[in-house]
């Protein structure tokens, strides 16, 4: 997405773990958005490598 200008935020990577999941994008609990920010914060640490 960003390869084409686009920006995803985080309700983007809700609304797609949602989508994985079977839940609307706003069920996703709190602890789950903490663990998907941790992964994405470190997978943005890898590509910096």
């Amino acid at each position: 997405m960003e390869r084409a200008g686009i920006t995803p935020g985080l309700n983007m990577l809700y609304a797609l773990v949602g989508a994985i999941e079977g839940i609307h994008w706003q069920e996703v609990t709190r602890t789950r958005k903490a663990e998907l920010v941790l992964a994405l914060d470190a997978a943005r640490e890898l590509e910096k490598l």
